[in-house]
């Protein structure tokens, strides 16, 4: 999820990103950590505020992500197969449900709202 949100949004700091994935700021250190150590993203000085660091996709997070990509539509492709056109529609059903929570939970987000279930529900992002 990391990659997609730097991907989508370009450079991005820390804190932004523990603010779009709900998580503090020690477990964002420990993804950028991974995904640096993967090779995936690179952390680059601010420009205009050398305290403050971005994170951006690398090359390989970049083609990591196309791999990605690629594989789930393999993997949609050949679940499809196996379904009849009641199963598939229902398949597409949920699927748009899922699109339209995470739209729903990135307008809270971008609202500066980083509780995107209500408080009573018990579930939370992680």
């Amino acid at each position: 999820m990391a990659l997609l949100i730097i991907a989508k949004e370009g450079p991005v700091m820390p804190t932004s990103l523990s603010h779009y994935l709900n998580l503090n700021k020690s477990s964002v250190t420990s993804i950028i950590d991974s995904l640096e150590k993967a090779g995936f993203v690179i952390r680059n000085i601010a420009p205009d505020d050398h305290r403050k660091c971005l994170i951006s996709l690398s090359s390989e997070g970049r083609q990591h992500l196309e791999f990605l990509d690629t594989w789930i539509e393999n993997i949609v492709e050949e679940v499809t197969k196996y379904v009849d056109d009641s199963e598939y529609e229902e398949l597409l059903s949920s699927m748009r449900k899922i699109v339209e929570i995470e739209r729903r939970i990135e307008a809270r987000l971008l609202e500066g709202q980083n509780k995107p279930f209500k408080q009573d529900s018990g579930r939370r992002l992680e």
